[in-house]
């Protein structure tokens, strides 16, 4: 499936102040598409019409035979794929599932037609003509496509102009909506799939010749887009309210203060917004905080971003817990300016946020990770120097298919592998270039890599370990790196363009698909970058692969197929046991660049749909893969039995901990060796029992960090203080939080830990005294030196039986011998180099031993949004 934008089970917030368009749509969580935005070209080839409309299904039955990587032996062999190909007018733009059994599929071209399918992309039929007669210039071309997540028949079609459409059958047929305007973005509300938000421009933004102020408005529809009623106006950001607290008929917004002229263009922060909200659709409203400028809803938390200087362009990030009622500002652990914030989980009672502290030049941009206490205002650092995109995509990841486990790239500015412990960089090395349309697959060798390294946690950010690799490559041959610089590292979301990011989905248990190398950082040439997969959540890993490919799970983890996206090609390898054996098969005579497979949200059916192109001609492949015959999976109900397809499996932290977040979990999941399905009633079921508590249930303290691979909290910094704090004393502190979500009793209980007071403490009162009487001493010295060299007082010191002092010559304590140790050094000392001492050495990571491995791909742009909890709002 196509790499995910955003962490796809929190809707992802990025507060950011170098944004493109006020109210453009959230990126979904899905990229939909590795496209490549060529001009489609005629083709002499007879066989790939690039003139037709839709070209009619070739159907044809692909031999599975083992892959280059694997022996000749295994079931799959002389088995059959039933693959269907279609054509279409353009380059493939978007794909989503609507209705509620999962086979209706609707296609968006380039061009702006639309196509509907009702047997999950077997046969298509184009239905852009359905809405030719309203086309003001005769030639209609969609613009977006919105599936309502609550009611998956209702879809809204958005024109790209002032014309749009509304079905509540799966796009069977539509009605027009009556809005005359353009939609700039659609949003249904949580419940209701009748209700609905949209914004538009208005006024003169598109037509000189209107005298009419350009504004962006918000308006309601509560009848499926019969009536509409504005609701406010000059909006820079719009939300409904949140199901949790009850209040998701809310609207929240934030708004000019100034409500005359054009509005302008958002291009920093502003202290001239508001955060706003009304209860009665904008017949009256409320400020609720002023300087207010990007917000997020999401569960019992609502966050804003507000203006502490516009000049400075700098925010303060506040969080409310009740409703809005009232705010108060997240305590972050460095006294950083923060200048964006990318909200990436609120689930199991805690806040995981990205901040942005500075805006530089450079390759790559990056931010600190923290994560709250309960109370969701007091931040402690999880990850430095996290990888982020200019646009504000995270490489922070939830393994969704289990609770508490992420993975995320960070770039390690420890200078080397064993001492990671370093001091955070508090700067981006950002880019404000936008990221091209079309994919590049071109990587630049001029110039240093970035040192990016992998890390994976299993107790939500609170500490992280480097990967360790698998023992042997696809291919039985161990790999070439340095003892103790040997890690496996993954791309990330930044690099979609160019290799597909780590992926998991929630139906897949403990699968994990990636690409990317093993030795001391992450690569970026094609050459060096293959295919990984894990078993258990990232804790071990296989090279399932060489080459670099995309990748999409079906039948609940029980079927992988994955496709090369780096060149173009006729083939697909899939693999029903778990990357234990891999088949491949030809898709057809031609070769295809291949942006991506997918497959309905829930990952439960074996068919597939891989779409891409053939010069510069949108193509797409039904896979049928219940053609091969397999069994279904028995044994359900006499589960870790020799008769069984099934086994229990619980997730492992590499302390070898099975209990993970105070519980051990233990699910059901079909043993790798079974060579059946699943079956679309299948269903994983998952028992917990809470375990006593180990320092992995706790998380640092505001003030004292973990070093990778280590459990241990220690100190950052030398801000922590406490009042009454003196330069010679200590105070004890805690060290240790327990992690919000983390149901553990007893066992571990962390103590307080002696933290010395900073240097630019206040003196206590001793300290003054003895510093008071060497200042006083240190006078009466300088008066007597003056009077002895003074001509009219030096007369004295003779009255008193004194030498005088300017005759007087003092040789330094032991000068001899230092002038004795310093001969032949040219009067330099110098230090030893090269001294490692023992703290160092402690700090190493741990090494791991490797068992095996795995790694996955991504949905479609709908499929993500379903899943996904990352909800990104930029600053347009």
């Amino acid at each position: 499936m196509v790499p995910r934008l955003i962490l796809a089970l929190l809707p992802a917030l990025l507060l950011s102040a170098a944004a493109e368009d006020v109210g453009a749509p959230v990126p979904e969580n899905k990229i939909n598409s590795h496209l490549d935005i060529s001009t489609p070209v005629k083709h002499d080839d007879p066989t790939h019409p690039a003139n037709a409309v839709l070209q009619e299904p070739a159907k044809v039955a692909a031999v599975a035979e083992p892959s280059a990587n694997e022996s000749a032996t295994g079931v799959a062999a002389g088995k059959k794929v039933s693959v269907t190909e279609i054509s279409f007018d353009s380059l493939i733009d978007d794909l989503v599932w609507c209705g509620n059994n999962h086979t209706t599929v609707l296609l968006k071209t380039q061009s702006g037609r639309l196509y509907r399918s009702s047997d999950g992309g077997i046969q298509w039929t184009e239905i852009t003509h359905l809405f030719q007669g309203s086309a003001r210039n005769g030639s209609y071309k969609v613009d977006s496509v919105v599936v309502c997540e609550t009611d998956k028949n209702v879809v809204v079609v958005i024109g790209d102009s002032k014309t749009h459409f509304i079905s509540g059958n799966a796009g069977r047929s539509f009605v027009r909506l009556e809005f005359e305007g353009t939609i700039n973005m659609w949003l249904f509300h949580p419940l209701k799939p009748s209700w609905a938000l949209l914004s538009s421009w208005e006024g003169a933004c598109f037509a000189n010749e209107n005298d009419e102020d350009c504004v962006h408005s918000i308006f309601v529809t509560r009848d499926m887009g019969r009536t509409f009623d504005r609701v406010a106006r000059y909006v820079a950001q719009f939300s409904w309210g949140d199901i949790t607290t009850n209040s998701e008929d809310r609207i929240y917004y934030s708004r000019y203060s100034i409500e005359s002229g054009d509005q302008p263009k958002q291009d920093g922060w502003n202290n001239g917004i508001s955060f706003m909200c009304t209860d009665d659709f904008g017949y009256s409203s409320s400020v609720i905080m002023e300087g207010g400028n990007k917000f997020l809803v999401s569960g019992n938390y609502v966050f804003v971003a507000r203006v502490a200087d516009p000049v400075r362009q700098t925010v303060n990030l506040y969080v409310s817990t009740d409703n809005a009622v009232t705010f108060n500002k997240a305590e972050l652990p460095v006294e950083l300016e923060e200048r964006s914030y990318t909200i990436l989980d609120t689930s199991e009672g805690a806040v995981i946020i990205h901040v942005g502290h500075e805006y530089e030049g450079g390759d790559i941009e990056v931010g600190n990770v923290y994560i709250s206490d309960a109370s969701g205002l007091r931040y402690s650092l999880s990850l430095p120097n996290n990888i982020r995109s200019a646009s504000g995509e995270c490489e922070f990841d939830k393994v969704y298919s289990l609770e508490g486990v992420y993975i995320a790239n960070f770039r390690d500015d420890s200078g080397g592998m064993l001492n990671p412990r370093n001091k955070f960089k508090t700067h981006l090395d950002g880019t404000k270039t936008q990221i091209d349309q079309k994919r590049n697959r071109h990587v630049s060798h001029s110039k240093v890599e970035p040192n990016i390294r992998t890390v994976v946690s299993f107790n939500k950010g609170a500490e992280w370990h480097y990967l360790q690799p698998p023992k042997v490559n696809s291919e039985g041959k161990p790999y070439d790196c340095e003892e103790g610089k040997c890690f496996l590292h993954l791309h990330g979301i930044t690099q979609y363009k160019n290799f597909a990011p780590f992926y998991s989905v929630e139906q897949a248990t403990g699968l994990v698909l990636a690409t990317g190398n093993v030795g001391d950082r992450l690569r970026f040439d094609p050459s060096q970058v293959n295919t990984f997969l894990s078993r258990d959540g990232g804790l071990t890993w296989t090279e399932a692969h060489k080459g670099a490919f995309i990748y999409e799970f079906g039948d609940y983890g029980g079927l992988i197929v994955m496709a090369q996206d780096q060149k173009k090609t006729k083939e697909v390898i899939f693999s029903w046991n778990e990357g234990a054996t891999w088949f491949d098969f030809s898709l057809s005579k031609h070769d295809v660049s291949v942006n991506n497979v997918v497959i309905e949200p829930k990952c439960s059916s074996l068919n597939f749909i891989l779409y891409g192109n053939r010069n510069g001609i949108g193509v797409a492949f039904h896979l049928d893969f219940s053609s091969l015959g397999q069994p279904l999976c028995k044994g359900i109900w006499s589960i870790d039995s020799s008769s069984s397809d099934y086994e229990t499996w619980h997730p492992t932290d590499p302390h070898g901990n099975h209990c993970l977040l105070g519980r051990k979990m233990v699910y059901k999941r079909r043993k790798q060796a079974s060579e059946c399905f699943n079956g679309k009633e299948f269903r994983a079921t998952v028992e917990r029992e809470v375990c006593n508590c180990t320092p992995d249930d706790y998380e640092c303290e505001i003030g004292f960090t973990r070093a990778i691979g280590s459990n241990t909290c220690k100190i950052d910094g030398t801000w922590l203080m406490r009042e009454g704090c003196t330069s010679s004393s200590f105070f004890w502190a805690d060290a240790y939080r327990k992690i919000p979500g983390d149901v553990c009793t007893a066992g571990w209980i962390p103590h307080q830990v002696a933290v010395p007071c900073p240097p630019h403490s206040p003196l206590s009162k001793g300290s003054k005294a003895v510093l008071s009487t060497i200042m006083v001493l240190a006078i009466i010295m300088m008066a007597i030196v003056y009077i002895s060299h003074n001509d009219k007082l030096k007369h004295l010191f003779h009255n008193y039986g004194f030498k005088q002092f300017n005759y007087v010559a003092y040789t330094p304590v032991n000068a001899k011998k230092a002038a004795q140790r310093g001969a032949g050094f040219g009067g330099r000392f110098e230090p030893e180099l090269g001294f490692i001492d023992a703290e160092q050495e402690q700090d190493e990571p741990t090494l791991l031993n490797y068992l095996s491995g795995n790694r996955a791909a991504s949905n479609s742009q709908q499929q993500q949004a379903t899943r996904g909890e990352q909800r990104q709002i930029e600053l347009l």
